[in-house]
């Protein structure tokens, strides 16, 4: 580069990019447009957690009533079962106290699925489901019934 040589101009399309008059406000844009975006990232990020959290949540809430109301009627299933091994049992055994013994057992078996059929009740939304649950209570209501005259 001699002293005869003209000056170096920098291209018109980087000409916005150099430091200069028109360059900072250019590169200033550039900027807020990053901070702007990453912003908006940021806050919609922040709005799918929260979201997630929430779907996890509730999601956690409906598995946990669905397993108590399984464990629930888990219990009056195999609390039915058990009484009828107990009938078996009290009308095979010949002892002068088996039938007290078998009949508190009894009992006891009742009260279990009583209060399992109560605490599961407020969980029943549907009126369908309600018309279920009130023929299962006849059934067993039925069923108990028929057990009382094994064990006098």
């Amino acid at each position: 580069m001699g002293s005869d040589d003209p000056p170096q101009h920098s291209p018109s399309h980087l000409r916005s990019l150099t430091p200069g008059p028109f360059g900072s406000s250019i590169r200033t844009v550039l900027v807020l447009g990053f901070v702007v975006i990453f912003t908006l990232w940021f806050v919609s990020t922040y709005a799918l957690v929260q979201r997630v959290s929430e779907a996890e949540r509730q999601s956690t809430a409906i598995t946990a009533r669905f397993t108590a109301g399984e464990e629930l009627l888990f219990t009056m299933r195999a609390q039915v079962l058990l009484s009828s091994v107990h009938v078996r049992d009290a009308a095979l055994d010949t002892r002068s106290g088996a039938a007290s013994l078998y009949r508190d057992q009894l009992r006891a078996a009742r009260a279990t699925v009583d209060e399992a059929i109560e605490r599961y009740l407020p969980d029943v939304d549907s009126s369908i489901e309600r018309q279920h649950w009130t023929r299962v209570q006849a059934e067993l209501q039925d069923y108990w019934t028929s057990m009382s005259p094994v064990l006098t």
